[in-house]
This record gives C-alpha cells, structure tokens and sequence, in this order.
C-alpha cells in the first residue's frame, strides 16, 4: 500500500512538472502576451472539470492543466515584477554604473564581461561590451553612457543569454570609467576561487593537455583548440566538457567512497560539497539541475526515505523554473534534462533487453563483465540520445552517428581523469612538483580522449548535417521506426539498425546528387551578421568570404554546408577584404575543409589580418593586384580588386561569376565610391542575381549599379535585428522601384539560386 500511495504521489509531481514546464517554454520563447491569461484560465478550468471526472486519464491530465495553471500566474508576476523593470530602459542610452561579476574576456571586438546594473531600482545580471582593453576583475565598477538591449523581446534570438540569466546587453558608447576595487570582495569568493584553480591547471598541465583539463573539471573550454572541439562535436562526446549532471555523479561518487559509503557522513559532507561545485562551476543551469537532484538523493539518504529519481528530477526542475521561469531555453539545461528523461523511460529496457538476447547471465568471469558493461554502456548510451539528439540536431545541425562508439570508447576513463586533475591541484597546493608529476600522469589520459575523439571524427560520416532537408527527413524517419519499435510486442533490433542505416544511406546520396542536378547553384550561406557565398558549376566549387556573427560558427556553418552536399575541398576561396565579417571564418575553414588557391586582394588593410593569413596560407595564397579571370567548362570567373582607396570597404575585391547563362555579382562592401569605379572597371551584363554590398547598408547598391545590371534576384546576407539596421529602407524602396525580387538570410536562412 505504501508503495503504491508514494507512486501516486511521485506521478502527481512529475505530471505538475510536465505543465509547468510547458508553460514556461511559452513563456520563454514567446515571452509574456494578454492571450496567457486565456490559456491560464482554460487550464484551471480543464482541471477542476476533469477532477470530477472518475476515468484516470482525466486525473492525469489534471495535475498536468493544474501546473500549466500555475505556471501561467508565477510567469505573469516574473514579468510583471521583474522584467518590465529592465524591459522599459531597451534601446535607450544611459549613463550607467555597473558593478563587475566576473572576470573579462578580451574578442577581436570587445572587452566582455558579466555584470551588475540597477534599473528601476532592481539590479539585473548584464553583459557588458567595452572597447577598452584594461582588464575588469570582480567589484570593479565602470561608468559610461551605455545602449541597452533587452535580451528578453520575443523577437529576438537571444536563448544563450536569457537561458543564463542575462537580461539586458550593455554596449559603450564612449570611453569608460574604470573604478578598481582595493580587494575582491568576499560576494565573489566562488568566481575568484574558479580563476585560481583554472590558472593552477594551467600552470601544472601540457600546453596540450590543459585546455581539455579545464573544460573537464570547471567546463572552460577556452583554451580547446578548434580541432579538439570540433572534434568532440563530430564524435558525439561534447558532453564531456560541459560540465553537466555525468561531473556531478562523479563528484559525488568519490566523497561517497571517502566518506567510506557512510550514509550520514556522505550527506552531511556531499551537501556542502556539491553546493560549492555548483558556485565554483557558475551556476549554469545544468549544474543547477544536477546538483538540486543529487542534493535530493542525499536528503533522501539522510532521512531513509525512499529515493525516487523521477520525482527528483522533477522537483529539481521546479525549483530551478521557479526561480526563473526562463531558463526552460538555456540549451544545456535541456539537454541536460532531455538527457535523464532518456535515460528513465528507456535505459532499463534496453539493457533489460541485451541481457535476454545475448543470455548475460550464462556468462562468467571477464567476459561477462565485459558484455554486462557493454550492454549497460550502450543501453545509457542511446536512451540518452533518443531526447537529446533532436536537441543536438536543432542547435548545433548535427548527428554524430558515431556517438555511441565514441562514448563506449572513451567515457570509462573520463572519472579516472577527472579525480587525477583534482588530486594535480591538491598536490600543487601542497608541493609543486608532486602536482606537476600528477599532471604529467594524468595528461596520458586526457591524450588518450583527445586522440580517440579526433580519430573517430576522421571515420566516413562519423556525422551528417542538417543544412540537407534529406537528412532531416532521414531523422524523422529514425522517430518513427523508433516509436514502432517500442510499440511491437517483437523487438526486431537488427531489423531496426539494418533500416536505419540503409535509408541514411539514401538520403546521403541524395544530399550529394541534388546539388549537382542544377547548372548554376549560388548559396548565400546564413552565417548571421557576415557574408559567405558558394558558387558552384559544374565539377566547380568556389567560395567568396567566410565570416559572420564569430569566426569559428560562421566557419561550422560553411563547413556543414560543403560536407552536406558531398564537397571535401574548394577549387578556390576569394576575399573581398579583411573585415572579420567576411575574413574571420577562413582560417578555420582551411582546418576542415582544404582549398587549391587563395585570392586574396592586394589593398590597404587596417588591422593584422591580412599578415595572419599570409603567413599561415602562404603555399596556397595568390595575391589579386589587377583583374584576373579563370575560366573552365563550367564557365568564368573575374575578380576585380579596388584601386586602393583610404576606405578599405571601397576596395572590395568584386566576384562576377558567369556560367550555365547565369550572372551574378558580388560586390562585398563597397559603397558609391567602389560602385562607381566597378562600373568603369568592368561591363557588366544584365544580372540574375546580386549579392547586396555591404549587408544591405545605406550607401551601397545605389541607383546607378541597378539602373546597369537589372538584377532578378537580390540577396541580403545578414543577422536578424542586427546592430546596424541593415537592410536600410531606402534600399528596399530602390529595389521595389526596380521591381527586383528580395531574398534575405534573416528571414529564409541560407538563400539558395539555382538554375
């Protein structure tokens, strides 16, 4: 009887969860609108009507109206008392004092730091951007008149930061005011604490070791190299350096050992623990989930209560939504969630299932241990996957197929190294060398991860991509098989995998066969505020820029979209100029994906990044001082550099492109000045499509460059709500009068013209 009263329980609270999550997702992506209040209502109605109603489902269905309900009024009173504080103050410029709380970080751009402000008598989590290059440590205050963006307009996409917390981004406008404070104070204890022991791992670790040693033990991925990282992406085991719930099970199991399996002692000494982990490891909301649930379990232990880890998670979810409501879109915290609500519905089964169908009970001595481990391993594995994989897919475009391998691979050693870089920083403390020689131990292991993550991410699609409808389709396909699969009395496993991957095998090869059924193929890539055109005819494949909203995601996106279509090298990569928007990607790109020739053009360029790829191309690199054309079956190509004006943007180096009857234009940034000259330089025919210069900026793509090519099609590559207001409306207007077709990366994503 008991049993069954504490399961009715445990299934009202799970199923409370449920609505109230998904009120919050409401909330949170669509952000406070008058129709809650109906949705609200119909809720509370639903609810009292169906509890009258003596059919389970009705009580099921229920508890979950009844947390919609109350997620409805706690999301009202969060925006109404909380948000609309910051809300009223976007898009205005303030004088500003904010109080630093965290240490800066230093971009190409910016000198970017977590904050504290005060508005309307409230103080608010910011992101604060300086153009100073004086660094800003905890309690350090800054004054300057900045531009305020609220992070939380429904139109907007900023998940990353509202899903941390962050509410409102600070731009300077002028020359800041740094006040250093005497001695960090005491508030900053956990984020100072996490600066040391990250300079301790530094300092004890290889250069080659300690970036992965950091991202493992605080998530601090900063010092990863691009390889490393994209490496752990394409093999499926990323996870292992976001600190999530797999840190804190580990965390937890070795003061469960020392504590030598003591209930007591491991609660008393496991909670203090965990809550400082969870501080020194920012308070993301995985680690936030994770600890909340493990501190559950402890409390459980504590009072011999039954522990119930549905009921867990469930609660460590409320509280977590209840203190903002918002977090529901931070990503980890859905994969992190995502991830144990695989783990619950399917783990046992499958494992339950690998021990019937290979009779691991029959098996004795190692080799049972072995397939158990295995069977456990892969059971984990995929249940884990099947919620977070269309996560994955959704934020990141892609599916590593061979996840599961690299798990099994790789994660039995990750608890091993994770306590050798604990113990490395004890021992440093205590005696320098003693930490160094832990390190230099440890670091064979990290080695090992690292190597089997890059090799397994050079295996033949070791991931596919979803900038290929083909494969989205291919992975709803894998839903379906897998809901028919849990839904037949017979478990055709073998069947199943043999038709998983049969019809990746065909909508691999249709990715790569569609793209070259056309003659012309253009796409303007979506990499956000930047610029990134393929151009492709024929057995032809050239790029024109590659940069966007940061160097290495306008480079993942490039890189997805050439591997998607089955191209692995580029005939050739021209740049326009050295902006970042347009060049910051390429260094990158040429890590993944090798190209025979880059033309680069010969102009005057403020900044290092043109050395920068002199020195690290220089084999591949040719210098365009004049015009040039290199023609093919599958056409032509000109490039035409500018004549070397004061204002780089003006010296675009322009792309005509010329096959299958096709022209097209591409003009990177150039504004009257550059337009003008181009029309002197080159006799431009009636175009197909334009590129727009400059993201659609007001002093480009002027009358007298429309009135002589007419395009059919202008493309506009930029970020949706940018900083610039690009596309200008005086643009649009033009571009009407003309009556030419516009085709913009904001609204449709990556463009593509064909013919």
């Amino acid at each position: 009887m008991l049993r069954r009263e504490v399961g009715f329980t445990v299934r009202k609270l799970v199923l409370f969860t449920l609505g109230f999550c998904a009120v919050c997702a409401l909330f949170g992506y669509l952000l406070w609108n008058p129709w809650f209040w109906a949705v609200g209502a119909f809720c509370l109605l639903g609810a009292v009507s169906l509890f009258f109603v003596r059919v389970k489902a009705a009580g099921v269905a229920a508890w979950a109206l009844v947390g919609a309900a109350v997620a409805t009024a706690w999301c009202c009173g969060y925006n109404t008392f909380y948000l609309e504080g910051a809300k009223a103050y976007d898009g205005q410029q303030l004088t500003l004092t904010v109080e630093a709380s965290d240490y800066s970080y230093h971009t190409d751009f910016n000198n970017i730091f977590e904050a504290k402000a005060e508005f309307s008598g409230i103080r608010y989590p910011v992101r604060v951007y300086l153009e100073t290059v004086e660094d800003v440590v905890p309690g350090d205050l800054i004054t300057a008149e900045f531009y305020c963006n609220f992070t939380c307009n429904a139109d907007e996409d900023f998940n990353y930061l509202r899903g941390s917390g962050i509410v409102m981004q600070l731009y300077a406008q002028d020359e800041a005011v740094l006040t250093h404070c005497e001695k960090i104070p005491a508030k900053y204890f956990a984020v100072q604490l996490q600066r040391n022991i990250l300079s301790e791992i530094s300092a004890l670790f290889p250069q080659d070791t300690a970036g992965f040693a950091r991202a493992l033990l605080l998530g601090d991925s900063s010092l990863l190299t691009y390889e490393e990282d994209t490496a752990f992406q394409i093999s499926g085991i990323r996870h292992v350096i976001a600190v999530s719930g797999l840190h804190v099970s580990i965390l937890f199991a070795l003061v469960y050992l020392l504590c030598g399996k003591h209930r007591v002692l491991t609660a008393l000494l496991g909670i203090p623990v965990l809550i400082l982990f969870a501080f020194v490891a920012g308070l993301t909301p995985s680690i936030l989930r994770a600890c909340i649930m493990q501190c559950i379990m402890l409390l459980a232990m504590l009072c011999k209560r039954e522990y119930d880890p549905p009921s867990a998670l469930s609660l460590s979810v409320l509280i977590v939504l209840l203190v903002s409501p918002i977090t529901v879109t931070s990503v980890s915290f859905q994969l992190s969630v995502g991830c144990m609500v695989g783990i619950f519905l399917f783990g046992r089964r499958l494992n339950r299932h690998f021990i019937r169908r290979y009779k691991v009970w029959r098996m004795h001595g190692i080799k049972g241990i072995l397939v158990k481990w295995l069977c456990g391993g892969v059971s984990v594995t995929l249940s884990a996957m099947s919620l977070t994989a269309p996560l994955s897919t959704f934020y990141f475009n892609t599916i590593s197929i061979i996840g599961v391998f690299t798990n099994l691979a790789a994660l039995w050693i990750i608890s091993f190294v994770f306590y050798g870089i604990m113990l490395a920083c004890l021992g440093g403390v205590v005696f320098l060398p003693m930490g160094k020689f832990v390190a230099w131990c440890v670091s064979w292991g990290i080695r090992y991860v690292t190597g089997v993550a890059k090799l397994f991410a050079k295996v033949p699609f070791a991931a596919v991509y979803t900038e290929s409808h083909y494969i989205v389709m291919w992975l709803v396909f894998c839903y379906v098989l897998f809901a028919w699969l849990l839904l037949s009395k017979r478990k055709r496993l073998f069947m199943t995998a043999a038709c998983l991957l049969v019809s990746l095998g065909v909508a691999v090869a249709a990715s790569w066969i569609e793209p070259k059924l056309d003659n012309v193929r253009v796409s303007v890539i979506d990499v956000g505020q930047g610029q990134a055109v393929l151009l492709q005819a024929g057995d032809a494949n050239f790029l024109v820029d590659c940069g966007g909203d940061t160097p290495k995601s306008a480079a993942d996106k490039v890189t997805r979209t050439l591997h998607a279509q089955g191209v692995y090298a580029l005939d050739g990569i021209f740049l326009t100029h050295y902006d970042k928007d347009h060049s910051g990607g390429i260094p990158y790109l040429l890590q993944r994906v090798p190209a025979d020739t880059l033309y680069l053009p010969e102009i005057w360029e403020e900044g290092s990044q043109k050395q920068k790829l002199q020195s690290e191309f220089s084999h591949i690199i040719k210098m365009v001082e004049g015009k040039i054309t290199l023609a093919g079956d599958w056409g032509s190509l000109t490039a035409v550099p500018g004549e070397n004006w004061e204002e780089e943007n003006e010296n675009s180096m322009c792309i005509l492109f010329q096959a299958g009857n096709c022209d097209i234009l591409i003009t990177g940034d150039r504004g009257r000045t550059g337009e003008s000259e181009l029309l002197q330089q080159l006799d431009l025919p009636k175009l197909e499509l334009l590129v727009a210069g400059h993201h659609g900026a007001p002093g480009s793509n002027n009358y007298s460059l429309l009135r002589k090519t007419r395009p059919e099609q202008v493309a506009i590559s930029l970020r949706k709500d940018n900083y610039y207001g690009h596309p200008d409306k005086g643009l649009l207007l033009r571009l009407s009068f003309w009556n030419i077709q516009v085709r913009r990366t904001d609204l449709e994503g990556t463009v593509i013209f064909r013919r």
